[in-house]
């Protein structure tokens, strides 16, 4: 739980910020992108992951499961107008554990902070 409310007070901050400035596009694509990012897209490239290297079922390391991901890359790609939408999707409950951790790693990669390295990191 204490997970969920420092990246959401992160997605929130830099929201914010990136509003302030008024660098963020328009809602036209913040539309787009929510409709670009999908859970079943994430799930299925898990899936096809797994298929070529079974060793990485055996992986509890969220981290491995981004590595050559079409769709983790899709939503990074995606960048700000994307966060939140990955947020909605962390905090509501139609996701898994998995799917959860692969959300908030592209978070963490758009917004450019390291949750691994700070003082509220996660492991």
């Amino acid at each position: 739980m204490n997970k969920k409310m420092i990246i959401s007070a992160l997605l929130g901050i830099g929201i914010g910020v990136i509003g302030y400035f008024g660098t963020i596009p328009d809602f036209k694509a913040y539309s787009s992108s929510s409709k670009a990012i999908s859970i079943v897209d994430i799930r299925n490239e898990v899936d096809r992951l797994i298929q070529n290297d079974p060793q990485l079922a055996y992986s509890s390391n969220p981290y491995d499961y981004v590595k050559n991901n079409k769709a983790y890359h899709h939503i990074v790609k995606i960048g700000y107008p994307a966060l939140p939408e990955i947020e909605r999707m962390i905090t509501d409950g139609n996701s898994y554990g998995l799917e959860k951790y692969l959300l908030a790693i592209a978070a963490e990669e758009i917004a450019g902070v390291q949750l691994k390295k700070g003082k509220y990191r996660w492991s």
